[in-house]
């Protein structure tokens, strides 16, 4: 048996550096793998436990015969992968995160010694790493540790919720800064990739500064591949990351809808990608309605059901300018909103469903004069559809804030209690 696991050990090794040596990316892409293995970890030697590692250092391995470039950091990178695999088969996630972390550190230190071939690999360990770190703070020991962890502090955490945030993203910058610095600007390729990557890990914990720090970044980086020329998954990706942070600031929705609507050009059609393109979808519908007042069609509502489900009486309640039943979907699903990050968006519109309300008494209004409109007579709407009674004062704002944003045209006579409206479309269009 143990001779069996020495052959294992040394056919690992020896595969590894002929990978290395060949520039191969799939074959030392598919050596440094470990997530495929997670399902069939007991058929998984253990080179660590079995003593071959530290008997045996990888490094070793690599420098006979002919040497390959940075050959200690190589030897690193197989010895972490090692015990990456041991830790994995104790069911220790904690120290699994740590030897995948240092498996990336180390190839990153491999990567400035190797040409763009290193970028698959790279990309491999990178993207597993944060899977494992998300696979890990949804289980029962991170959340037990964790409060077993704030018991002890008391107040801001622990160095242990430092290793799951902000240390897993400062492993993930340095493969992306290798990329992004490159100066003969192969490696740049998979600059896209490793964003994606932090994008992900900036959400996933909520550092919203850094994704738009991020942002930045990238805007002002020279040499930049166009995403036209990137895969078409990580193009789809990176816009939908990127209109997520515009939609952090209201300026920049246009921007967003632009790179939300390319996305869904862009993303593929078929089952295995509908998650994906509702996802996009979602995203879309308050987005398209807050820039471009659109509501989304019937077509759309008969070819994605469960969003029809999710979102269809919000835009119903949107046409009839019905706040009670607008605030009662958004109530519905809340937890949807919140979890796909477009809560403040549709919170947004709900000045628009008071705009679509206004109009309305405008329309219906049979005093001597049309366009000067008693302030009482939108108090008495405001209450009919929201089920609450408003002052004249909560009135008068919302005018005046539609007034200002240019959506209502007029001015108010605070001290007649009417509104002045313009007699040429006083209420610009509303709904496409």
């Amino acid at each position: 048996m143990a001779d069996q696991i020495a052959g294992q050990y040394l056919e690992f090794l020896l595969g590894l550096k002929a990978g290395i040596k060949d520039g191969d990316s799939r074959s030392v892409s598919k050596a440094l793998s470990f997530l495929g293995h997670i399902t069939d970890l007991e058929s998984q030697a253990d080179y660590c436990t079995a003593g071959l590692v530290d008997k045996f250092p990888p490094v070793n391995a690599f420098k006979d015969g002919e040497r390959i470039r940075a050959v200690d950091h190589w030897g690193a990178v197989a010895a972490e992968y090692c015990g990456l695999i041991s830790s994995l088969k104790k069911l220790n996630f904690m120290d699994a995160i740590g030897h995948s972390g240092e498996l990336v550190n180390e190839l990153v230190r491999c990567a400035q010694h190797e040409g763009s071939w290193i970028c698959i690999p790279l990309m491999t360990v990178t993207s597993e790493l944060r899977k494992l770190v998300f696979i890990y703070i949804q289980s029962d020991e991170y959340k037990a540790t964790k409060q077993k962890k704030r018991r002890q502090q008391d107040n801001n955490g622990s160095s242990f919720d430092l290793f799951l945030d902000e240390k897993l993203a400062n492993v993930l910058q340095k493969p992306f800064k290798v990329c992004l610095s490159d100066k003969s600007d192969e490696k740049k390729f998979a600059v896209y990739f490793f964003a994606n990557e932090l994008f992900r890990t900036y959400l996933k914990f909520g550092k919203y500064d850094a994704a738009n720090n991020l942002c930045k970044v990238l805007q002002h980086s020279p040499n930049l591949p166009s995403l036209t020329t990137t895969s078409k998954s990580q193009s789809v990706t990176y816009r939908y990351f990127t209109a997520l942070v515009d939609c952090m600031n209201f300026d920049h929705l246009p921007q967003a809808a632009d790179l939300m609507n390319q996305a869904l050009i862009d993303c593929r059609t078929g089952d295995a990608a509908e998650k994906n393109r509702q996802n996009i979808i979602m995203l879309l519908l308050p987005l398209n309605f807050l820039v471009h007042r659109r509501i989304p069609t019937q077509a759309l509502w008969k070819q994605y059901p469960l969003l029809s489900s999710a979102f269809r009486g919000i835009f119903q309640a949107i046409k009839r300018g019905d706040l009670e039943s607008f605030d009662n979907e958004i109530d519905r699903i809340q937890r949807l909103l919140l979890k796909r990050r477009v809560y403040s968006l549709f919170i947004r519109i709900r000045p628009l469903v008071e705009l679509r309300l206004f109009s309305k008494v405008e329309h219906f209004y049979e005093g001597g004069k049309k366009h000067i409109i008693p302030l009482k007579q939108f108090s008495v709407a405001l209450e009919y559809s929201s089920g609450r009674s408003y002052s004249q004062e909560e009135v008068e704002f919302r005018l005046a804030s539609l007034i200002y944003e240019g959506q209502v045209k007029g001015y108010i006579s605070h001290g007649n209690g009417v509104i002045v409206l313009s007699k040429k479309q006083p209420f610009p269009s509303q709904i496409n």
